[in-house]
């Protein structure tokens, strides 16, 4: 494993790894950026090029291409190593050890699916045709492996165990039912369509019953039908289609959210490629964090009416206090974007294209339904005021207090007292509260005292230049003096670091004065610094026990600290003459 993974480093750099994913800026020899898994405004989330390793200071995340892509994708090891040898060009070997078999039979068994529902489309006319009704073609079927499953009780089933998968393998899949009868099969008669996880590994189906296909009393009442919860498939993390949208969801700094698969599935076709579906379920906190990663605006595209709007809000209230920019892409009432591409693919575009902001949105459909002012400001005041105070910008909620003002025909004062009471209730409601970020400390030292943090950055400083080839002449004397301020046994215990946190150290401190011509004089004023922290504390410690013998009454012990005390002050003073 370690020759593949040293194959994939020799073949990738982690600034394009990473950079692919995130925006990135040049910081001196390094680069930085706003971490992807963490809200923050100010960027602490920094690579080194040289180490070929990354690390967040507000979150304390860090590692290598690895582990990034890991997070980012949600992949275990095993996938993200598969992503980036794709990326690189380098084989795997399948037998690896180390891998969960339960796991990879899981997988195994959903690709095998995948295989016999699109060899059925091929076989079955009605259901390509359906497809072909529908505005798809066959490249896109391909491209999204669509599929059709057998209008049959045990057909897949037969299939697989054919192919060597136990009755388990297909239950935990989530491919099959058990009853008291035995097996079958969950999906029959309807059009498949597979759901791949971020790295593109079939984790479930959606399954869309065929017009004219004679079910069950059951199947019959489902339109569509999802793959259960699974090891694999977890419906609040997976977004349909992200693993095809996710680079131009980068690429546009935007993502734009459908509800089905046949939305998704169009759009993509019509061009507009940074498109991810819900797959009919409710938007999630998770969904939106994977898109928050690559992007900054959130296109919504739902119906004008008020189910649309109803059905959307929870979904809205998540993404602005996430801190994107909402816009709504309006479609015709009673349309879904399917329906849309299907008659105008450049309508769709554009609507995509010219998508408002939620704000705009509301106002205006609520405008639009014939209300008598009384009932228009009250309903504005129950759906656009709460959007506006999530907007975490003091100038875009100036903005559309004065535009839901000019709306209403009011002034703008009770637009803002309303906003103030209603300010009130979302900090007394912490359902959609973050939690308060660390971005502005841009690291975790900040919270330490201030003895502690100077601390840090000299061990930091001092662990580095051990490390590097090309360690400051210097670095032997500075430690030595560290060593005489903290005693020789602090300084051994300290450098005793867990490797996570030496290594944490160095590239804080790597980040800080890699680039820094003048670090013989920071460390030498660190050392100041500490030495005047290390003397303030044994005067407050001395000073104590002056008073404690004083009134126990020990002249002697008293003339003793006194004594000492005096001399810590002269050292104090001469530090702050230097």
């Amino acid at each position: 494993m370690a020759s593949v993974v040293e194959q994939i480093k020799s073949k990738l750099s982690i600034v394009d790894v990473i950079g692919s994913y995130i925006k990135l800026e040049r910081a001196g020899s390094n680069f930085k950026a706003r971490c992807p898994f963490h809200n923050e405004k100010t960027a602490s989330f920094f690579i080194s090029p040289s180490r070929e390793t990354y690390h967040c200071f507000g979150c304390n995340r860090g590692g290598d291409m690895l582990s990034f892509v890991q997070e980012i994708e949600g992949l275990d090891f095993r996938g993200a190593l598969g992503t980036l040898a794709e990326r690189a060009g380098v084989r795997m070997n399948v037998s690896e050890p180390g891998e969960s078999r339960e796991r990879e039979k899981i997988f195994a068994v959903l690709e095998e699916s995948t295989k016999f529902f699109s060899n059925h489309l091929e076989k079955n006319k009605e259901s390509h045709e359906y497809l072909i009704k529908r505005g798809i073609m066959d490249e896109t079927i391909k491209e999204f492996r669509l599929g059709y499953a057998p209008s049959e009780w045990r057909s897949l089933s037969e299939f697989l165990q054919k192919k060597g998968f136990t009755p388990e393998h297909l239950l935990k899949a989530g491919l099959s039912i058990k009853s008291e009868k035995g097996y079958y099969d969950r999906f029959r008669g309807r059009v498949m369509f597979p759901i791949a996880d971020n790295g593109g590994k079939i984790v479930g189906f959606s399954g869309r019953i065929l017009p004219g296909t004679e079910q069950g009393d059951v199947d019959k009442q489902a339109k569509y039908v999802n793959s259960p919860e699974t090891e694999v498939f977890h419906k609040s993390k997976i977004l349909y289609g992200f693993d095809k949208a996710k680079q131009s969801i980068r690429k546009e700094n935007t993502a734009v959210l459908v509800e089905g698969q046949m939305d998704l599935v169009l759009s993509h076709q019509s061009g507009v490629v940074h498109t991810v579906a819900s797959s009919g379920t409710a938007l999630t906190k998770d969904h939106l964090i994977l898109i928050k990663r690559l992007a900054d605006t959130l296109v919504i595209a739902f119906d004008a009416d008020e189910a649309g709007l109803s059905a959307s809000k929870k979904g809205v209230d998540l993404a602005l206090s996430l801190g994107f920019d909402v816009r709504v892409a309006e479609i015709p009432s009673g349309l879904d974007p399917a329906d849309v591409v299907m008659k105008d693919p450049e309508g769709w575009k554009h609507s995509v294209l010219n998508a408002r902001h939620i704000i705009d949105f509301y106002l205006k459909a609520l405008s639009g339904k014939g209300y008598d002012m009384r009932t228009f400001r009250k309903k504005t005041s129950e759906l656009v005021l709460p959007y506006i105070v999530k907007l975490r910008n003091t100038i875009d909620q100036a903005h559309f207090v004065s535009e839901t003002a000019r709306a209403l025909h009011l002034s703008e004062e009770p637009i803002w007292e309303e906003l103030k009471k209603l300010r009130g209730n979302e900090l007394a409601d912490t359902s959609y509260r973050e939690p308060e970020e660390k971005a502005d400390k841009s690291s975790q030292s900040a919270e330490l005292g201030r003895r502690q943090n100077i601390e840090r950055k000299i061990l930091g400083i001092l662990l580095w230049q051990e490390s590097t080839s090309k360690p400051l002449a210097d670095r032997v004397g500075w430690e030595q003096q560290y060593g005489v301020i903290v005693g020789e046994s602090t300084l051994k215990e300290k450098k005793d670091l867990p490797e996570k946190e030496k290594n944490n150290l160095i590239f804080e401190a790597e980040i800080y004065y890699q680039d820094l011509k003048e670090l013989p004089q920071e460390i030498e004023l660190l050392l100041a610094n500490l030495e005047e922290e290390v003397l303030k504390e044994q005067l407050v410690i001395a000073m104590d026990e002056l008073r404690d013998v004083e009134h126990k009454g020990d002249t002697t012990r008293s003339m003793e600290i006194l004594k000492k005390c005096q001399e810590i002050s002269k050292k104090l003073s001469e530090i702050v003459k230097k």
